[in-house]
């Protein structure tokens, strides 16, 4: 079986330089690149060595190239707070996790998809605080998906690096 691999979601910029929202790491044999669009940062914080965003969001592509899947992940910071969005079709799981030691709260929803291209997707939205960077973060995975890949990220949430 494949290793798992952790990859760092940041946002670079030839003035600022790097700006983080997480280290993440994925189950094996998931891997991640960026998305086509380029990440949003408001505002951060510098806490020892690294600079967090407090306010914005990025998106990435998380893929099993074996079984030729892909899903979207978003990644989104708030000042303080965050909580799990209302909307969904049906709420499959809920629950309260740890993510870096910080009280999380998840749900794995099914949901509807798109402006376009019109369905239903599978869902997993975790939504946590980090008070040493005095941030929120709401973390989703979805696309077409099993509830045991959502539940595989999941696991895998409980040592994002955050702060």
């Amino acid at each position: 079986m494949a290793e798992e691999a952790r990859h760092r979601l940041a946002a670079r910029n030839l003035v600022v330089g790097e700006t983080d929202f997480l280290d993440l790491r994925v189950p094996a044999p998931w891997r991640i690149t960026r998305a086509v669009v380029t990440p949003e940062v408001r505002t951060t914080i510098r806490v020892g060595s690294r600079t967090w965003v407090v306010s914005g969001e990025t998106r990435h592509v998380v893929f099993d190239r074996d079984r030729r899947v892909g899903l979207d992940l978003v990644v989104r910071a708030f000042y303080k707070t965050s909580r799990l969005p209302s909307r969904a079709l049906e709420v499959v799981k809920s629950g309260h996790a740890v993510c870096n030691g910080h009280g999380a709260d998840y749900r794995i929803v099914r949901r509807r998809r798109g402006f376009l291209v019109r369905g239903e997707e599978r869902a997993l939205q975790v939504a946590f605080g980090c008070p040493p960077t005095g941030r929120g973060l709401l973390i989703e995975v979805s696309g077409s998906c099993s509830v045991d890949d959502l539940r595989g990220f999941l696991r895998a949430l409980e040592d994002v690096e955050c702060h």
